[in-house]
């Protein structure tokens, strides 16, 4: 137990301890203090203001306060503040000239523009290669339009026979006038048994003259009977047109009469809006056995050849375009390069059966030597191609032609071709159009290769075209002393006469 004169003591020791570094007995020196009490007056040569340069010394009985260890005695977080605006305003923002960035900008354009030219080069080389004709003679056999952006023509030849190409001509001619600055196109068959003057001097199936000089006898051959200068030639054979047709995954062709025919192949089509693949399309192409066979048979090709453009030309963008030509170059040969092949399918993409005129060459069939010939009509087919020439309709009747009256003419119609019914079911095409049948019988002999028309006089000439526009098929000729008849026009029904039923 402590006294009172100890307790008041005790108490006075404690309130006179100090709380400074020298707390506990020591002092700034870490000296233990010897005596029991302290005085509270500061030292003399102590400074009434503390240096900043230098660590502060403590005094008896001064309640001390630690700042920190930094030059300037700033706190922690007021040191942080500073230290990150000084950073930002050290780190300049980056100062580019606007030139060089321009230059910059330039610079990538152009590594962008190499790679895709070097790209498309080594594209086009590719195709290029596939699709090339290897063949000089056919580059000069050639003739480039005056201007690029006219109008020109395009041989396309087709050999779809089962015979091999040295022992036969191509048995397709396909005559295309196409106009890529107005996106229209005029396809034009020629029958590959068209009677015509070879280089040999015979006359014999225009196709054969790729027998006798190539495909640049051909060319000239076609431009010759044509009238026409040929800018282009493409040509394919039945393995390629089989790959060409399934490589663009099919085609849709609308086929007025069922396609049975075995010596085209097995295969059975019936009529109607069909999706056809290669094998079929072949078939389609070959068949002759329809009611009026070249006639149909032409007009079907040309379907086939319309839907072929259509579906190469349908694809989107440039790139859709150069994969469709790369998947299909390898399966036809062509004079066109890579860019004049894109162009025409640029030209075509969005063609419509509007635009595409499809016509066949006017004239008669008829054998000949035991083979099937065709002879044409030579003022039917100089009134065509004036059409043509002209950018119009080859089908579109002349005026001269719309303005015949048919109930104003009487006719004879005899049967000179020895198929059984066929001057009657003539009979009833042209009843059905108009005209007055006063006649029908036979012909003294069936000698008639052809549909002959004949009228006695030249006002009747252009009655005569019309009756043979509604059978489709005939040859306007005068009756001169060679024909008799009592009404104004005589029908003579050939054998190319096809029965409709």
């Amino acid at each position: 137990m402590f006294s009172s004169g100890s307790r008041r003591r005790k108490r006075r020791d404690y309130r006179d301890a100090s709380i400074g570094p020298n707390m506990g007995g020591y002092d700034a020196k870490g000296n233990r203090h010897t005596e029991r009490s302290v005085k509270k007056t500061r030292p003399a040569h102590a400074a009434t203001t503390p240096d900043p340069g230098s660590r502060r010394a403590y005094t008896p009985g001064e309640i001390g306060h630690v700042l920190p260890d930094t030059s300037t005695r700033e706190t922690q977080a007021a040191y942080s503040r500073r230290a990150q605006q000084r950073a930002r305003k050290m780190r300049q923002p980056l100062n580019i000239p606007v030139r060089t960035i321009g230059l910059v900008a330039v610079v990538v354009v152009l590594a962008v523009a190499i790679a895709a030219w070097v790209a498309s080069c080594v594209f086009q080389n590719s195709v290029n290669s596939r699709m090339d004709l290897q063949d000089p003679a056919v580059s000069e056999a050639l003739v480039a339009p005056e201007n690029a952006q006219d109008p020109y023509y395009l041989l396309l030849t087709g050999y779809f026979g089962k015979e091999s190409q040295a022992e036969a001509g191509p048995d397709i001619l396909m005559l295309v006038r196409v106009d890529a600055a107005e996106g229209k196109a005029t396809v034009i068959s020629i029958p590959s048994n068209l009677i015509w003057s070879l280089s040999d001097g015979s006359n014999d199936f225009i196709s054969k003259e790729a027998l006798l000089s190539g495909d640049a006898g051909l060319v000239k051959a076609v431009s010759g009977f044509a009238g026409v200068d040929i800018t282009h030639y493409a040509k394919a054979d039945a393995d390629g047109f089989v790959a060409l047709v399934d490589a663009l995954g099919g085609i849709e062709v609308e086929l007025p009469e069922e396609v049975d025919d075995p010596t085209a192949g097995s295969i059975y089509i019936p009529a109607g809006k069909q999706t056809l693949n290669g094998e079929q399309a072949l078939v389609v192409c070959r068949a002759k056995n329809y009611l009026t066979s070249y006639e149909l048979r032409a007009q079907n090709q040309m379907k086939v050849l319309v839907a072929l453009v259509q579906k190469a030309a349908s694809g989107e963008g440039l790139g859709a375009q150069q994969s469709t030509l790369d998947a299909i170059a390898g399966t036809f040969r062509t004079d066109i390069s890579t860019g004049n092949a894109l162009d025409l399918l640029r030209a075509f993409a969005s063609v419509s059966p509007e635009t595409v005129s499809l016509a066949r060459v006017p004239g008669y069939s008829g054998f000949e030597g035991g083979e099937l010939q065709f002879s044409v009509a030579p003022n039917g087919w100089k009134t065509m191609m004036e059409k043509v020439n002209s950018g119009g309709d080859p089908n579109e009747k002349s005026e001269a032609l719309q303005s015949v009256d048919p109930s104003k003419y009487t006719l004879t119609v005899r049967n000179g071709s020895g198929v059984a019914g066929a001057a009657t079911e003539a009979t009833e095409v042209l009843e059905n159009a108009g005209y007055t049948v006063k006649e029908t019988g036979n012909t003294d002999q069936f000698a008639y290769n052809e549909t002959l028309v004949v009228y006695k006089d030249d006002k009747n000439a252009v009655a005569a075209e019309a009756v043979a526009d509604i059978l489709g098929l005939g040859r306007p000729v005068e009756a001169g002393i060679y024909y008799e008849f009592n009404t104004d026009l005589m029908v003579i029904v050939g054998q190319d006469w096809r029965p409709r039923s």
